[in-house]
């Protein structure tokens, strides 16, 4: 809640004044070197002006590849930005994207247009390293752990894990580096980072005794100082999920009443607002942090000094934690009585028709909805009661304080889990998904995730921020923006277009559709079907991409080929992605030849410009696995209200990404080659027509 007595700033709408700093923007970026005007680059240009000019302004704009996304809605926003005093934050779905804006593009376009403004990359804590921690690890210990099953603590540091804070240590002390795990001197084994970043919860902030050199607390003011803040979509909704400050701040962004946001690659905005939203519980961890925690909250009470903290006693606290454990206990054992996973299964998975739990639950829930709910609130009133500093001694405080802040994390997530169990679905309107998985261990995990983001983007983003503009070379199907508008919530005044591709794509790529004996609902047929074409009709003396929808076949396909094939290929997960893709590159140079595998992550940012890539094979369409119990939930849901999930939701996602695919194949105007589609449902199945006169307009090869 905001303090009384300010008075709103009036609404914003596009001024003379705006214009002509646009057009000056663009003029200046027109004597640069290697510049081209594009029509369809003006055309966005002209509509993010629209959306971002406008207080309550809004716009979704799909502009294929080779239209300049970025560089347009940077010529839009960033002239209104400075002109109105209101921050810019960009929001991409990878940090990827969001290091190439801030590193190459931004300042880039800085300095061809001459407009000053302070730029800085907003990430997660985990992003960052904890320099407690690191300092921790450089001693050789086990560290502090927070809680006794903890793997990051559980051991010693490996050799290869020593070597490497070793030399984290020694480039942060000689300023060489600034702690930012992604620019990291050195490889990072894995399962380092969860050793030395920390949690939010386990973050003692300013009583730490490394805050004031502490990566993520400097990045975090700078994010604030900041006139363009580059975020992803992850941090920017976890951002928008937190309480204002009484002064009507966020804690980690720009005011959002105040600023102006881009959503790139924004295709991905509602599946990443399902996932902000989602829950799961380990059930044996949950039972175990509450065992571990009667210590914390019993020295953290002491602590205190207080008779009484939320009404409730320290006698009261642990009969309350003692509780929580029985019924926790009582209800994983109907659980494991009620569903018996199949062993041969790869993943089981046990779902709730429609989200509906058996009605035999339901009180059980509701009690472990109320235990965790008040114990959690409880944890959270006694962080704010602990004093800051004990008789001088700050280190005794740092300790508990990150036992606590850890237990809290558990706590919280807990809660959040039995709330979404516990809560009844409003009738009319999009249900829960609720389901149970196996861990590696065999014990169960619950899980719980709206099947549509279109009420989170609503109240969360849309209601909150002043104006925006969402883009993607992939958001509409064949220009129909109706799919995209439902899942997001994208409000009626907002304005909508689909740009032409500045690329003759006729002239510069075939699609390809061969003959194939086989479907992929044949599953072992067509694997092998795919392993022959690649083997005998691939040129494998150029540069290539082959993608695949799932681990299984790609894996099959690689061990179906000959040796002097499968010694060709890179196949995803085999190195680091950058590694992967700098000899894929170093090949073709030598004339070498070289072919990539990978799946739907490879489908996306792959930027294979030239003879990095001729051919992009696609194995089989890209529709979503049925046995997704999210997908399956809103299934279910459509087809109750008599709609059909399969054209209304499933054949969209699946053209979208399968847009997405073909796109890595013409990434410049002289670019030219093939996409091969090894699936011929687009054929002979009655969606496939749909289907095809959806995609890009490549000249068509049918078989």
């Amino acid at each position: 809640m905001k303090k009384p007595g300010k008075t709103p700033a009036p609404p914003r709408s596009l001024g003379e004044d705006d214009k002509a700093g646009i057009r000056a923007a663009l003029e200046a970026l027109r004597q640069s070197p290697g510049f081209r005007t594009r029509g369809a680059q003006n055309a966005m240009i002209a509509i993010a002006a629209r959306a971002l000019g406008t207080s309550g302004g809004g716009a979704v704009i799909e502009a294929p590849t080779g239209v300049g996304k970025s560089l347009a809605y940077l010529t839009a926003a960033v002239p209104i930005a400075i002109a109105h005093q209101r921050p810019l934050v960009i929001a991409t779905a990878t940090v990827s994207l969001q290091e190439q804006l801030v590193q190459r593009d931004i300042p880039r376009f800085l300095a061809d247009t001459g407009l000053t403004a302070t730029v800085a990359i907003a990430k997660g804590r985990q992003r960052y390293a904890c320099l407690r921690n690191l300092a921790e690890a450089a001693g050789g210990g086990d560290g502090e752990s927070l809680f006794d099953f903890d793997p990051a603590y559980a051991r010693s540091p490996s050799a290869e894990e020593a070597k490497a804070i070793e030399a984290l240590s020694q480039g942060f002390d000689a300023g060489t580096w600034q702690g930012d795990l992604d620019l990291s001197p050195v490889p990072l084994p894995d399962g380092l980072r969860g050793r030395i970043t920390t949690s939010a919860g386990a973050c003692t902030r300013a009583n730490c005794a490394f805050a004031e050199a502490c990566p993520y607390l400097r990045a975090r003011a700078g994010v604030k100082a900041a006139d363009i803040v580059v975020a992803n979509h992850d941090l920017v909704l976890a951002a928008l999920g937190l309480p204002d400050s009484d002064e009507g701040d966020n804690p980690i962004l720009p005011t959002p009443s105040k600023a102006l946001f881009v959503f790139d690659e924004g295709h991905h905005l509602p599946a990443k607002a399902i996932d902000a939203d989602a829950a799961q519980l380990h059930l044996p961890t949950a039972i175990e942090a509450l065992e571990r925690g009667r210590g914390p909250l019993s020295a953290a009470f002491v602590r205190s000094g207080k008779d009484a903290i939320g009404g409730l006693a320290a006698l009261d606290v642990q009969e309350l934690v003692t509780q929580a454990r029985d019924a926790l206990r009582d209800f994983s054992d109907r659980l494991a009585l009620a569903w018996v996973p199949d062993p041969a299964e790869a993943q089981p998975t046990w779902r709730a028709p429609m989200g509906q739990l058996p009605e035999d639950w339901r009180d059980e829930v509701r009690e472990l909805d109320r235990l965790f709910t008040k114990l959690s609130r409880f944890a959270d009133t006694l962080v704010s009661a602990l004093p800051k500093q004990d008789g001088g001694q700050a280190a005794p405080d740092d300790k508990l304080m990150r036992n606590l802040g850890r237990l809290v994390e558990r706590l919280q997530d807990a809660s959040a889990l039995w709330q979404r169990w516990a809560r009844q679905d409003v009738a009319g309107r999009a249900p829960m998904a609720r389901w149970l998985t196996v861990a590696k261990d065999r014990s169960l995990l619950c899980h719980a995730a709206p099947v549509s983001a279109a009420g989170i983007l609503r109240q969360l983003v849309w209601g909150r921020v002043e104006s925006v503009v969402v883009t993607s070379a992939t958001l509409a199907a064949g220009g129909d923006f109706r799919h995209f508008r439902e899942e997001a919530a994208i409000p009626d005044d907002w304005e909508l277009a689909s740009l032409p591709s500045p690329f003759n794509l006729a002239e510069s790529a075939v699609l390809s559709v061969p003959a194939m004996q086989s479907l992929p609902d044949d599953a072992a047929r067509h694997t092998d079907e795919v392993a022959r074409w690649v083997e005998d009709e691939l040129d494998w003396d150029a540069g290539n991409l082959v993608l695949f929808t799932s681990w299984r076949q790609m894996e099959r396909v690689v061990a179906l080929l000959s040796p002097a094939r499968a010694i060709r290929t890179l196949v995803q997960g085999s190195r680091s992605r950058t590694e992967l893709l700098a000899k894929h590159a170093e090949s073709i140079r030598a004339g070498k030849g070289s072919t990539l595998f990978g799946l739907a992550s490879f489908g996306e940012g792959l930027d294979l410009a030239g003879d990095l890539a001729t051919t992009v094979v696609i194995a089989k369409l890209p529709f979503a696995m049925p046995s997704d119990p999210v997908g399956a939930t809103k299934a279910e849901w459509y087809e109750s209200r008599g709609r059909s999930a399969f054209f209304e939701v499933a054949l969209p996602e699946a053209q979208r990404t399968l847009t997405q695919y073909m796109g890595r194949l013409i990434r410049t105007e002289h670019d030219r080659g093939r996409i091969v589609l090894l699936d011929r449902r687009v054929v002979v199945k009655r969606y496939g027509r749909v289907l095809l006169d959806s995609l890009p307009p490549y000249r068509r090869l049918i078989a």
